[in-house]
């Protein structure tokens, strides 16, 4: 019997166990953001977007981790170099692939001594270490009151408690807390990505998938292990293209099939890129739609027969 090895990179699963974590501690604290692990080159591995989560967390979660995974530190390192020499951090700025966020809360992560990827978390679930209508047992660590941010991302990690910003209490809370399900929240978003990655294994394929709301607010986004690296970024654009256009994206490949300024005008006029590709399919509940998915990176054959294609995946998982 061949053992298997343990790959020396990030997965899917422990990227997934450590959000749960994350999620998990948050929610004890009332807190509610998101959470955003990628691999050491910066890319997207997993995101979780947490019920009533402003959507603002999600890019502000995305530039920390990626800061963290392409340098190997805290960012908490960066942001005194913003504050203390804003001119090497500017540099930064404009040499980095992707725009970089210079707040502390941003941790790389370990495996076996090597830097695998990042996490971090932010806006929604803030550095305060005194939170109303939370008990402080919830978040004393040795004694010491933890702050929700950094206690949410070393629970993550599972790594000792450490704070990268200080404490302060969150003076102003919610006045009211939000009552009732949403139309489509994390939970049901988490099934929706599982049932997707699980007909692409069945299939022997590899795939990125995304969930979106029915605001085009990002809920789900994972890259199965061995995707393409834009897999995420494909199927968040396919989602997107589905919700905003409430039609399956292939269908919008059909309706803009021969080149035309309409598309580019609704594009401008969107505020964002529409992906004509097969893989993006509204999800509806009662009749209406709360939602949609997005697939990305199914382009492959199946030895002697059709194509697994993107949108029957997408399908398949939310049938």
């Amino acid at each position: 019997m061949v053992e298997r090895q343990q790959s020396v990179y990030l997965t899917l699963g422990e990227a997934r166990e450590m959000i749960g974590r994350g999620v998990a501690v948050a929610k004890r604290l009332r807190q509610a953001g998101t959470i955003v692990v990628t691999d050491a080159g910066g890319n997207a591995v997993s995101i979780s977007r947490m019920d009533d989560a402003p959507i603002g967390s999600l890019p502000v979660s995305r530039a920390k981790a990626y800061l963290a995974a392409i340098q190997g530190r805290p960012t908490a390192v960066f942001a005194n170099n913003a504050k203390e020499r804003p001119e090497i951090y500017s540099a930064f700025q404009h040499i980095l692939r992707r725009q970089p966020f210079p707040g502390p809360g941003g941790m790389p992560i370990f495996k076996n001594g090597r830097v695998v990827g990042g996490i971090a978390t932010g806006g929604g679930i803030g550095p305060y270490n005194e939170i109303p209508g939370v008990d402080r047992s919830e978040h004393t660590v040795d004694g010491v009151l933890a702050n929700a941010e950094d206690l949410v991302i070393c629970t993550a990690l599972g790594i000792p408690y450490a704070s990268q910003h200080g404490e302060r209490p969150l003076r102003s809370p919610r006045e009211e807390m939000p009552v009732g399900e949403l139309p489509l929240g994390l939970e049901e978003a988490l099934h929706y990505a599982d049932r997707a990655i699980a007909e692409a294994a069945k299939e022997g394929l590899r795939i990125g998938v995304a969930v979106v709301d029915e605001l085009g607010r990002l809920i789900q986004n994972d890259r199965m292990d061995g995707s393409p690296l834009i897999s995420c970024e494909l199927a968040e654009a396919k989602a997107m293209t589905a919700c905003k256009m409430q039609r399956p994206s292939g269908a919008v490949a059909e309706e803009f099939k021969a080149p035309s300024g309409r598309l580019q005008a609704i594009e401008k006029t969107a505020g964002f890129t529409l992906l004509g590709v097969g893989g993006g399919v509204p999800i509806v509940k009662g009749g209406r739609m709360v939602g949609a998915i997005g697939v990305s990176g199914s382009g492959a054959m199946r030895a002697g027969s059709e194509p697994v294609r993107d949108e029957d995946i997408a399908k398949a998982a939310i049938a």
